[in-house]
Order: C-alpha cells, then structure tokens, then sequence
C-alpha cells in the first residue's frame, strides 16, 4: 500500500477506490471460474 499525498484532488482517489474494486471482482471472477473447473475435473 502506497500513501496517496494529501495534494491530490479527491476524484483521483475515488478513482483509485474503484480501480481496486475493479480488481477485487475480476480476482472474485476468476476464482469462481477455476473453481467451477476443478469441481468438474474431480467429479
């Protein structure tokens, strides 16, 4: 984690917010997928 420098307008840090929301659900994504295909592969 990096400290955001308090000189950076808001809308900056909103964006980053999402950005790494962004990243949590493409992560949850392929999580759910890979393990979608393994319980196919075991079964």
């Amino acid at each position: 984690m990096t400290e955001i420098p308090k000189t950076q307008p808001m809308h900056n840090i909103e964006r980053r917010k999402f950005s790494c929301f962004g990243h949590w659900v493409l992560g949850f994504e392929i999580y759910l997928y890979f393990g979608a295909w393994y319980l196919e592969f075991i079964d």
